[in-house]
């Protein structure tokens, strides 16, 4: 069974997951945003907005237990590991989310 996810990146495609798995799935929700300031810019979106949202045929709102930079602080405890990143993005990310 899954209990919590952990979805790798903060673009439009994993922000549109976080309320899809948290929602829809009922599964707790994880970021690892691992670009720049990315992470702190999505925990102030979300702060501003009271969570994510989103509308059509799947629909819902949810904020995600933790967004962080650091793998460490998202990976462990995960039974899945979403990589929602341009393919360039994924063999570093990979190599950073391994260890945990």
């Amino acid at each position: 069974m899954v209990d919590k996810i952990t979805i790798c990146g903060g673009g439009n495609g994993a922000q549109a997951l976080v309320p899809v798995a948290a929602c829809n799935a009922g599964w707790a929700v994880d970021v690892y945003a691992p670009f720049a300031d990315e992470a702190e810019r999505l925990c102030a979106a979300i702060a501003a907005h009271g969570g994510i949202e989103v509308t059509g045929a799947v629909s819902g709102k949810a904020r995600p237990r933790r967004v962080s930079a650091d793998p460490a602080a998202v990976i462990p405890g995960s039974a899945v590991v979403v990589l929602v990143l341009p393919a360039f993005a994924h063999e570093s990310t990979l190599r950073q989310i391994v260890p945990h």
